[in-house]
């Protein structure tokens, strides 16, 4: 198994020099012998060297990627340009990727990693070389000891390079690698730092980089750190400290640099993209480590376990003058945890001192007290505006440096396999995005290292769904869908608030309940099912605290008049909460339906499908009119006749409802209209014929085709809505 580079040192990617290599401390003087670091432990022990599970070589791991890479070639269009759609689509495979690894450091080493390889792509650049400035083009000397452990993010068989290749090989190796580092910012900030709008694309990559490591940055101080990022980049003191803040993800592994450790407090902490790392540069007592060897480094005093805190030269001459008083200690008024010693230890008496008004880095330090404060009085707060700010500037900046064309996003783009990805985009209607199929994963390691499987989650009597649902899908019935029927008193809620739900429910059920002489009986539906308790206890406590008589209105889940359905969605790229409700005549208890689908079905479509048919049967019965029934989705369109029948499913892929229309209608033949790929299953149907385009490319064809043949469009599924009709001939 290869180790794969635990010394993700996410942005700053600083060239760290292998531990055999000789070489002298720079700012080594005669003062002071530091502390021996035996506290920290010897970094050759075995439990300090975490390495992160080779995707390829475990079965758990390698089946999950499988399933993402294979749901996610129904995306393979071979786009003349980079749509937000495919944006999108790479941020949600970089999250579905980073959780098949079921440890923290194994996730902070893979996201560090992301994040490093598009950082040690632009830290080659040099803009006084027109002619041969690299940058951002997707070009590494990966033999190179200055991105050791890079080989193992991006290698014939890893995960990363295989998603791409596989998937996403129509846009450039260079925007696909920011693109994801991107997205490991955008999820490791909870959402809150989205690149995604200042994303531009277009970069070219390069099929050689000769000598590009060369200029990569030492970790000897900030002389580096001003050569590359100033001079070089471009880039000011403040954008260099800016992106230095990118350490707080991800560990180094003394397998790869010589630093061992992480840049944060918690193994936990180095999985979040936020302002820790500056906070933890002010607050610690930083002291040299490992003086004089060349994996000099800097750590605090106190006992870290298996993960030490440290910090690099260039990490603290951000905030200190450490070239004129090394070896010094950061907080020499600190006290230890026994409130008598100094954890500086032998350099109690010997402060780092810090930059003076006249020095030009002392802007270098200003930045990091804005950073570590967030612009309020101290340091504990979680005000990370200021550096998000700054590093959406320097990073857009770097990742852009020699870009003579950038793009952005586009809505759509032309299909053309032999286009490559760096010529002008023509933009053309949206296509519906795929749906993925199932699978459940062949097994899994537990967090004890344990090989479990998919039966195991829901045998003797337990059910483990709630940690393994996102592996065993089918098993733990995740493809189950139930439609809910909401005919009056819609709105939206932000969260589901205990304090405040059961009034708010109460007040839109007494409305209801209003002019009405009988009583009213409420069954509750959540999705996801895990909040109904909630929501049933919450209105309970309300309609009882209110006195509310049972006699007039109650909550049962039997023999009841209507539904209260409360629905999580997407609302403004948000989560939200759809509260609504509806007759028990509309809610057709009885025709939910409960199939559980099986490995390689095209899910969730054709039991939607399925539902959608037997509701409109038992709606129309009872004289509800099917248009009232499916609004802003598919809609369906009726023709009596007994000619001959055809079906059109619209924004297709993979073919779901295709493959009901086919099996269940009765249709003499259905076009599958989709530029995306349809799964097999559809494909060996008879009578299915994809029109691989989009809607409006199809239509010419489509009516030309049937009118010859005298038949008609009984069934159309539209996924816009917007061309939803029935042509008749």
């Amino acid at each position: 198994m290869k180790p794969t580079n635990a010394a993700l040192n996410n942005i700053l990617m600083l060239s760290l020099v292998p531990p055999f290599q000789a070489a002298p401390c720079p700012m080594a003087n005669t003062g002071q012998v530091p502390p021996n670091d035996a506290i920290h432990g010897d970094v050759q022990k075995p439990n300090l060297r975490r390495r992160v599970v080779s995707l390829s070589e475990n079965p758990d791991t390698k089946a999950k990627l499988d399933s993402i890479i294979d749901n996610r070639k129904q995306r393979m269009l071979q786009e003349e340009c980079l749509t937000s759609a495919t944006y999108d689509a790479i941020d949600a495979d970089i999250e579905s990727i980073a959780r098949t690894f079921l440890d923290d450091e194994s996730r902070s080493h893979f996201l560090g990693g992301v994040v490093r390889l598009a950082a040690h792509d632009f830290l080659d650049y040099n803009k006084d070389d027109p002619t041969a400035p690299f940058g951002s083009d997707g070009c590494i000397e990966f033999d190179d000891s200055h991105n050791a452990g890079l080989e193992d993010i991006w290698c014939a068989e890893c995960d990363l390079t295989r998603l791409y290749q596989e998937s996403y090989s129509h846009i450039s190796k260079a925007d696909f690698w920011v693109v994801a580092a991107n997205s490991v910012v955008n999820q490791t900030s909870s959402g809150v730092l989205n690149l995604k709008d200042s994303f531009v694309w277009g970069r070219v990559d390069n099929a050689s980089c000769q000598d590009s490591a060369l200029r990569l940055p030492e970790t000897t101080g900030c002389s580096e750190v001003e050569e590359v990022f100033l001079t070089r980049l471009g880039l000011s003191r403040t954008d260099a400290a800016a992106l230095l803040g990118a350490h707080t993800l991800g560990r180094g592994d003394a397998n790869f640099s010589g630093h061992h450790g992480i840049w944060v407090d918690t193994v936990s902490e180095s999985l979040v993209f936020n302002k820790r790392y500056y906070e933890e540069i002010i607050r610690r007592a930083w002291l040299p480590r490992n003086q004089d060897a060349a994996n000099q480094d800097w750590t605090w005093g106190g006992r870290n376990g298996d993960s030490p805190r440290f910090m690099l030269n260039v990490d603290m001459c951000l905030r200190f003058d450490i070239e004129q008083t090394f070896p010094c200690c950061t907080r020499t008024d600190r006290l230890a945890n026994d409130n008598v010693t100094n954890p500086c230890g032998d350099l109690s008496e010997f402060p780092c001192s810090s930059y003076d008004d006249s020095n030009a880095r002392k802007e270098f330090a200003d930045a990091v007290d804005l950073f570590a404060t967030g612009g309020g009085n101290n340091i504990g707060n979680t005000l990370n505006g200021p550096w998000y700010e700054a590093f959406t500037a320097a990073w857009n900046s770097a990742t852009t440096n020699g870009l003579t064309n950038p793009r952005p996003l586009a809505r759509g783009c032309t299909l053309s396999p032999t286009s490559p990805p760096t010529q002008n985009p023509t933009t053309s209607p949206v296509t519906s995005s795929p749906t993925a199929a199932c699978h459940d994963v062949p097994s899994f390691l537990d967090k004890y290292g344990r090989q479990r499987d998919c039966p195991w989650v829901v045998a003797d009597g337990q059910n483990r769904c709630l940690k393994f649902a996102h592996l065993c899908p089918v098993t733990c019935g995740e493809s189950l869908n139930k439609s809910y029927v909401m005919m009056s008193s819609k709105f939206f809620l932000d969260s589901i608030n205990e304090e405040t739900l059961g009034s708010r429910l109460r007040v839109m059920l007494q409305k209801e309940r209003e002019d009405k002489q009988s009583r009213m009986v409420v069954k509750v539906d959540t999705f996801p099912p895990k909040i109904q308790r909630i929501v049933v206890t919450s209105l309970l406590e309300d309609l009882e605290m209110n006195e509310v008589p049972q006699e007039y209105l109650d909550i049962a889940p039997t023999n009841y008049t209507h539904t209260l359905s409360i629905i999580q969605v997407k609302q403004n790229a948000s989560v939200s909460f759809l509260i609504g409700i509806a007759s028990a005549e509309y809610s057709i208890a009885s025709i939910h339906r409960n199939e559980r689908a099986t490995n390689d079905d095209v899910c969730r479509a054709y039991y939607k499908l399925a539902e959608a048919f037997d509701r409109y049967k038992s709606l129309h019965d009872n004289g509800w009119p099917f248009h009232n029934m499916i609004a802003g989705s598919k809609r369906k369109c009726i023709n009596n006749s007994t000619t001959s029948t055809v079906g059109v499913d619209c924004g297709a892929a993979p073919g779901g409802w295709t493959k009901y229309l086919v099996e269940q209608t009765g249709c003499e033949e259905v076009y599958s209209i989709d530029p995306g790929l349809l799964s097999d299953s559809v494909l060996s149907l008879p009578n299915v014929h994809h029109l691989q385009m989009t809607g409006q490319e199809a239509m010419p064809m489509l009516k030309e085709r049937l009118t010859k043949r005298k038949m008609l469009i009984s069934i159309w599924w539209d996924f816009s809505g917007q061309l939803c009709l029935c042509i008749d001939h």
